[in-house]
């Protein structure tokens, strides 16, 4: 899942969770 790297960058918006 792509989500579980964007969020290690992006922790602070969870774009990846929309």
């Amino acid at each position: 899942m792509e989500g579980l790297e964007l969020r290690l960058q992006s922790t602070q918006l969870p774009y990846w969770n929309t």
